[in-house]
């Protein structure tokens, strides 16, 4: 499920148990399967953020062993670390967290109003957390040239990045009004309707990479210590 650019990509990355009889995260093998192989179908998932993902299904479908990525048994900790590069990809969301920023106070500016002074606090609290995201993520591209192991860092880039932006787009709607839930190419729309947009994106970039929750639970057992939840 989910298999993203499917309908685009030459192949796909495949985790598949190989032996039954070892431990759960061993006995994983990572194979480059061909998309053109007999017994493949995809199938289009339209998202609440007006994206395009896939469920994949496969039937009966056989591989060459050259399409195998990892030694027999290798694929989990080949997985482990794909996932903490992606997660540190996600430090991008800081640029777009600045874009739901600069796009409030359009608005604000469109709508002829000044920021109220109840929200002034609030904004300058979300600014400061903004600033915090921009920063692990510079300091998480240091450690990937210094080749420097990812978990924790990636896992605390990639919460702090997507929930900034999350916050702020249900920020500006909430703020913004009506308006704000203009999408663009509506007359009235605030900021070009770009507001509309991010809220509904915001909310899958929380579950890209791994859920909030499941980065919680990497920062909380391997970084505090506490036992797994």
């Amino acid at each position: 499920m989910f298999t993203t650019g499917a309908h685009v990509a030459d192949a796909v990355l495949l985790l598949a148990r190989t032996d039954p009889s070892a431990p759960k995260h061993k006995g994983l093998t990572l194979f480059l399967v061909p998309l053109s192989s007999p017994g493949i179908e995809i199938s289009p998932i339209r998202t609440f953020g007006g994206e395009r993902t896939n469920s994949l299904f496969l039937d009966d479908v056989r591989v060459d062993d050259s399409c195998r990525v990892t030694e027999p048994g290798g694929g989990w900790n080949a997985l482990l670390t794909g996932l903490e590069f992606e997660r540190s990809m996600m430090g991008l969301y800081v640029g777009r967290a600045q874009r739901v920023m600069d796009d409030l106070l359009t608005g604000w500016s469109e709508l002829g109003v000044a920021p109220p002074e109840s929200a002034r606090a609030g904004l300058a609290a979300m600014s400061v957390r903004l600033e915090a995201a921009r920063a692990m993520s510079e300091h998480i591209y240091d450690r990937i040239a210094a080749g420097a192991s990812l978990s924790v860092e990636a896992a605390m880039t990639k919460l702090l990045a997507t929930e900034i932006f999350k916050d702020l787009a249900h920020a500006a709607l909430d703020l913004l009004g009506p308006r704000s839930l203009l999408s663009a190419g509506s007359p009235a729309a605030l900021a070009g309707g770009r507001l509309e947009h991010w809220f509904r994106h915001a909310q899958v970039a929380t579950i890209y990479g791994g859920s909030s929750e499941i980065q919680r639970n990497i920062i909380a057992q391997h970084h505090l210590g506490l036992p797994p939840s």
